[in-house]
């Protein structure tokens, strides 16, 4: 495991994601700097700063602990 975090930590976030402890994971982590922000268009979609970095892999990332019978699809 190449996280920064404990293997314990990890696998008590596992185990309250799959109970039902928790139900959502989230991020507030917004990797930009404030000038992207001040240079940023509000008034259309496709300028808006993104504020949830690797959102693109979450989803694979529930499916593969499908796969491994972590956690069910219901």
């Amino acid at each position: 495991n190449s996280s920064h975090w404990p293997q314990e930590d990890i696998e008590a976030t596992w185990t309250a994601l799959t109970d039902g402890t928790i139900d959502l994971i989230g991020s507030d982590h917004m990797p930009h700097t404030k000038a992207e922000f001040d240079n940023a268009v509000t008034n259309t979609f496709h300028s808006v700063v993104m504020a949830a970095p690797f959102c693109e892999h979450w989803l694979s990332m529930y499916l593969t602990e499908v796969a491994n019978g972590r956690m069910s699809l219901v």
